[in-house]
């Protein structure tokens, strides 16, 4: 027969496990205010989904205008499919994941290499993102670049992480071409705070760097924007 065991309070303890699905939190700006919720919500988008939605927030494209730049952009980044390829060999191309015109990175001259180094026990910890979204009748638009050198035993899944949420972080921030120190500010520390309470990747030991640059392309001038 099961007996009631009667535990002293002071030797009670407080238990401590995952929670799989914490709470989005609130929304502010059309954006979750929540590390967890902020994580779930960009999961979803694609980049030049969100590209479109900052040119016609920021520069007053219609939606026609808005359809006609969307296929002449771009978005390609260092893919994560190389995360478990340890046997990769030394200067191998890192995969490249790529959205939109293709066909746009010649014409624009821009040329990506990304090659795995000496280190026979990791994959590539190197990524990168790179996002042109053309100029509509305003002659209006941008380019984002984002280099990430990962250091660490998890140094390619935090690179991969920050490639993925950095550059959407910018693109959906409320300050986006109108105070771009402030913008890339939040960013920053949203995506460290983001990494902070992802839970797949730990990143007490490992880490990257993050170096981005935008080119805002206005009627009057092109404004070049850097954040490291």
């Amino acid at each position: 027969m099961a007996t009631k065991q009667v535990v002293e309070e002071r030797r009670k303890r407080l238990s401590i496990g995952l929670v799989s699905d914490a709470p989005d939190g609130g929304v502010k700006d059309d954006r979750p205010e929540n590390p967890r919720g902020m994580i779930n919500f960009l999961k979803e988008k694609k980049i030049l989904d969100l590209a479109e939605e900052a040119a016609t927030r920021s520069f007053g494209a219609d939606s026609a205008q808005a359809g006609n730049a969307r296929r002449q952009s771009v978005h390609a980044s260092g893919s994560s499919a190389d995360r478990a390829q340890h046997k990769q060999n030394s200067f191998d191309d890192k995969p490249e994941e790529v959205e939109g015109n293709a066909k746009m990175m010649e014409e624009l001259g821009v040329g990506i290499k990304c090659k795995k180094g000496l280190k026979p026990e990791a994959p590539n910890q190197d990524s990168y993102t790179f996002v042109h979204f053309a100029s509509n009748e305003n002659d209006a638009g941008f380019d984002l670049y984002g280099v990430f050198d990962g250091h660490g035993v998890t140094g390619h899944d935090v690179s991969n992480f920050v490639r993925q949420m950095l550059p959407s972080l910018i693109l959906t921030d409320p300050n986006l071409h109108v105070d771009m120190k402030k913008a890339f500010q939040n960013a920053f520390t949203q995506c460290q705070l983001m990494l902070e309470g992802e839970r797949s990747i730990d990143s007490r030991t490992s880490g990257t760097t993050a170096t981005v640059a935008m080119i805002e392309r206005r009627p009057d001038a092109d404004v070049l924007h850097v954040a490291h």
